[in-house]
C-alpha cells in the first residue's frame, strides 16, 4: 500500500514541471547567482583613483604631499572649480585659503574649502576619502602641536 501511494506521487511530482525545475535547476544556479552577486558587490566596493584638484596647492606643500603619500593624485586647479563640479568633471575640488601658511606658523587653525555635489551619489566615496584625509592629517597635526607644548596628545583622545 505504501509502495502503490509513494509511486502515485512520484509520477504527479514528474509531471509538475514547475517542480522539477525547482528541485534539480535552481540548487544549479544558485550557487551562481550568489557568486554573481558578490562579485559586483566587490567591484562596487572597490576604490577606484582618487583625483583631487587642489586650488592654492602652493599654499600648503606639505598637506599636498600627504595626500599625495596616502593614494592622491593632485591635479591642477579649474578655470571655474564650482562650475567643474556641478558639471560632473571633478567629484570635489580642495580650497586652500591663501593665509594658509600665515595661519598655521602662529598655530591657528588654517582654511581650507571642500567644494562639492552633494547630489552626486557616485562621487560620495571620493568626498568620503579626502574627508578622511583631512581629518587625519589636522589630528596628526593637533598630536604634534601638544606634544611641542610638553602636553600628551592623549588628553585630546579620550576613547
Amino acid at each position: 500500500m505504501i509502495r502503490v501511494v509513494f509511486l502515485k506521487e512520484l509520477i504527479d511530482h514528474l509531471r509538475d514541471r514547475r517542480s522539477v525545475i525547482g528541485s534539480f535547476v535552481l540548487p544549479a544556479l544558485g550557487p551562481l547567482l550568489l557568486l554573481g552577486i558578490f562579485q559586483l558587490l566587490s567591484e562596487l566596493a572597490a576604490e577606484r583613483e582618487l583625483r583631487v584638484p587642489v586650488v592654492g596647492a602652493e599654499h600648503a606643500p606639505r598637506l599636498v604631499a600627504y595626500l599625495e603619500a596616502h593614494g592622491a593624485e593632485i591635479l591642477p586647479p579649474p578655470p571655474s572649480p564650482e562650475d567643474s563640479v556641478r558639471r560632473g568633471d571633478a567629484d570635489l575640488v580642495i580650497v586652500i585659503d591663501e593665509n594658509y601658511h600665515e595661519r598655521f606658523a602662529i598655530g591657528r587653525s588654517a582654511g581650507v574649502r571642500l567644494i562639492l555635489d552633494e547630489s552626486q551619489n557616485d562621487a560620495h566615496p571620493s568626498v568620503r576619502r579626502v574627508e578622511r584625509l583631512l581629518l587625519a592629517h589636522s589630528q596628526t597635526l593637533g598630536a604634534l602641536r601638544l606634544m611641542a607644548r610638553g602636553v600628551s596628545p592623549e588628553i585630546a583622545t579620550p576613547l
